[in-house]
C-alpha cells in the first residue's frame, strides 16, 4: 500500500449545522445562496463520490460539440469551478465572487444540498444536472478516498460507516435527506436528475444532457 504524506488532516467546517470537509468555505456557501444566476448557467451537482467528475467531463464535451482536444485545453477545476470553495490558485477569493466576472456559459460543480443552492436556481433560473449513485457504492468510495487523501480525517471502515449513517456526523448532509430532496425536484423545468448507474449508457446520458442544455 502506498505511503501517505506526513501531513495533519484538516478539521471539518460547519455551515447551517451541516458538516463539510475543509475544501468547503462557509463564506463561499453563504455567498452561493444569493449568487446571481444567469439563464445559461449550468450547475453540476452530486453528493460526494457520486459521479461529479464524470458528469463534469460529459457536460464539458456536450458544450464543446464533442471536441475532446478543445476540452483538454483547460483543466477541469477551471472549466467547472467548485461553487462553494475558494480560489486556491493564489487569490483566496470565494468562488462565487470570482464567477461574477466569468464569461458565459458558466459551468459549476457543487456538493451542496438542494436547500443551500442559489435561490435563483431553485426558482428556475439556469440548469441543474444532478447525479445520484447507489448509497452502498457511495460509502465504500468515500471510505477509500479518505484513506488516500490526507486532508480528510479517516478512521477504520466501521468508524467511517457509522459516521456516514449518523445524520449529524455525515459530511455534506445526511444521504437519506439530501437525495430525496433533489428527487422531489426532478420534474422541475430546469432540473435533470440522472443516476451514476446510467452513466454507463453514455449515449442515453449524452442525449438527456444535450436536451436540457438547449
Amino acid at each position: 500500500m502506498m505511503s501517505l504524506p506526513s501531513q495533519e488532516p484538516s478539521q471539518p467546517v460547519y455551515y447551517k449545522g451541516v458538516k463539510f470537509d475543509a475544501n468547503h468555505s462557509p463564506v463561499a456557501m453563504e455567498m452561493a445562496e444569493s449568487f446571481e444566476v444567469r439563464d445559461d448557467d449550468v450547475f453540476i451537482a452530486a453528493y460526494l463520490k457520486s459521479g461529479t467528475t464524470w458528469t463534469q467531463q460529459i457536460v464539458s464535451l456536450v458544450c464543446a460539440d464533442g471536441d475532446i482536444s478543445e476540452v483538454c485545453k483547460v483543466p477541469i477545476f477551471r472549466r467547472t469551478p467548485w461553487l462553494e470553495s475558494v480560489d486556491r490558485s493564489g487569490t483566496g477569493e470565494p468562488m462565487p465572487k470570482l464567477l461574477e466576472k466569468a464569461p458565459s456559459p458558466r459551468l459549476m460543480k457543487t456538493h451542496l444540498p438542494y436547500n443551500m443552492l442559489p435561490q435563483q436556481a431553485k426558482d428556475g433560473k439556469g440548469k441543474i444536472i444532478y447525479c445520484a449513485r447507489n448509497v452502498k457504492d457511495v460509502v465504500v468510495s468515500w471510505h477509500n478516498m479518505r484513506r488516500m487523501v490526507v486532508r480528510i480525517p479517516c478512521g477504520t471502515w466501521e468508524e467511517n460507516f457509522k459516521e456516514f449513517i449518523t445524520p449529524k456526523e455525515a459530511y455534506n448532509g445526511f444521504w437519506w435527506d439530501v437525495i430525496p430532496e433533489y428527487w422531489r425536484h426532478k420534474d422541475d423545468g430546469n432540473m435533470l436528475f440522472i443516476k451514476f448507474e446510467d452513466m454507463k449508457k453514455v449515449r442515453f446520458v449524452d442525449k438527456k444532457i444535450d436536451r436540457i442544455l438547449k
